[in-house]
């Protein structure tokens, strides 16, 4: 189902209708809202697109990998990553990851992207195994930014 946030300037293809949440979160740059949409298929599997805004002033100040890669470990911290990839989504970078919490026995797919000072998390977590490729490429690939560059 497509999936559009105009506040959010996104959209997506999530597997069914994702719910919303708004929570602050600790960061270096102090507490930041992040606004998510969860949809989840049952208690063993979950998509996510979550976005926060940063001070553009502590955005400017380095370098955008840094912060997808601070992104990155502060969402996966404690879990095992198996892959990073470096890439870029509608001309925007990003990082997709695989991970594994083997306490939980749950498996990641991270994919964190910087557009201005928006960052997005979009998430998918299996029970077990990864989620199915061709349903991360369904979720994953359709997830389009639709803010002005």
């Amino acid at each position: 189902d497509l999936f559009v946030s105009k506040d959010g300037k996104f959209k997506a293809n999530f597997p069914g209708s994702p719910t919303r949440d708004v929570q602050m979160v600790a960061t270096e740059a102090g507490d930041i809202e992040m606004i998510s949409f969860v949809y989840e298929k049952s208690a063993t599997e979950a998509s996510m697109i979550a976005y926060s805004d940063y001070p553009s002033s502590l955005i400017d100040a380095q370098d955008p990998m840094s912060i997808l890669k601070n992104a990155r470990d502060g969402s996966m911290e404690g879990n095992i990553v198996e892959s990073n990839d470096e890439m870029k989504v509608n001309g925007w970078p990003a990082i997709r990851t695989r991970a594994i919490d083997k306490t939980q026995n749950l498996h990641y797919v991270l994919e964190v992207v910087l557009a201005k000072n928006r960052l997005y998390q979009i998430l998918m977590v299996r029970d077990g195994s990864y989620p199915d490729d061709a349903a991360v490429e369904e979720f994953f690939d359709t997830f389009e930014i639709t803010m002005k560059k």
